[in-house]
């Protein structure tokens, strides 16, 4: 069933989404928009309130990733892995506007978008993955 994106209040207000296509892999096809109206119902997809007061580390967006594997649920059995993966935005974060929504590279944490900024540095590390500095 299709369900609508906004509520009466979402929809009067300046309320910002971030669409993300459910077989995109590697930042392809996500974005950014204020207007639900531009958000097609019929198209498989992840459509998210974005926050747009993120906490922030040194002035960048990040997120943190832990990996977990669940084994059983009665009783509840679960194993989390020792190591996680940490990746930020590579330009200093601004609230988001309708002006600046397409400034992927303050918005979003994916690799796969941020690598492609030629202002950002990225040193590599002991492992195969690189980190922004």
């Amino acid at each position: 069933t299709t369900k609508s994106v906004a509520t009466a209040d979402a929809a009067t207000s300046e309320q910002i989404y971030i669409c993300k296509p459910v077989s995109g892999a590697r930042g392809q096809g996500i974005w950014m928009t204020t207007d639900v109206n531009k958000i097609d119902l019929k198209t498989s997809q992840v459509v998210q309130t974005y926050i747009n007061d993120p906490y922030l580390i040194h002035g960048t967006k990040f997120d943190m990733r832990v990996y977990a594997l669940v084994t059983s649920n009665d009783p509840m059995r679960i194993y989390v892995y020792k190591e996680g993966i940490a990746r930020f935005a590579t330009e200093k974060y601004k609230p988001a506007t309708p002006e600046n929504l397409n400034t992927l590279f303050m918005h979003l944490t994916n690799y796969s978008i941020n690598k492609k900024n030629t202002k950002a540095r990225f040193t590599s590390s002991s492992s195969s993955t690189s980190s922004c500095c």
